[in-house]
């Protein structure tokens, strides 16, 4: 079982994590977006602590609710029905909805339960999907399991967020 972090050093990874990102994204020409469910602002929050971001974010969209997932962002309403909002088939639809919503290159979306309710066998408390979504078609999910309070999970969500999308501008600037 990995150590969980203390809030203080994951704030501190985070606010790191947002100045590479927008730095990165600054040195490539590259705007981004999320689509943020369970972080409930804390990406848009995260970039947008860090001067000068809006040359590269304009926007996102908190979606916490399934209402807001399939009007906003056009998540299936067959996708939420079946399979639910915790899925990665949620994560990609919302990374390629929000791109529909705001004019960006990149778009990184998080949907799981980050406690202290929800949770299933399948997906356990503390269980996130991410979906990353290009505007050049590129879309990808993937899945952790957090542990810690809800705090810390959406902290750990963040940083994992802010993470891959710097690994995404990297890829991009490779391409």
């Amino acid at each position: 079982m990995a150590e969980i972090r203390s809030n203080i050093d994951l704030m501190a990874m985070l606010h790191e994590l947002s100045v590479q990102v927008v730095t990165k994204a600054k040195e490539n020409g590259l705007h981004f977006t999320f689509a943020e469910s369970c972080t409930g602002g804390l990406l848009a929050k995260s970039v947008t602590d860090i001067a000068g971001s809006s040359a590269v974010f304009y926007g996102s969209v908190v979606s916490y609710s399934d209402e807001v997932k399939a009007s906003v962002l056009r998540v299936c309403q067959k996708t939420l029905d079946e399979v639910g909002a915790v899925s990665a088939d949620c994560a990609s639809q919302m990374a390629s909805g929000v791109l529909g919503v705001i004019p960006s290159d990149i778009a990184i979306s998080v949907t799981g339960f980050a406690g202290p309710d929800g949770g299933t066998e399948e997906n356990p408390l503390g269980t996130v999907y991410f979906g990353i979504a290009t505007k050049s078609g590129i879309t990808k999910t993937f899945k952790k399991i957090f542990e810690g309070t809800r705090e810390n999970v959406r902290l750990q969500t963040a940083v994992t967020a802010f993470e891959t999308l710097l690994a995404f501008i990297e890829f991009l600037k490779k391409r």
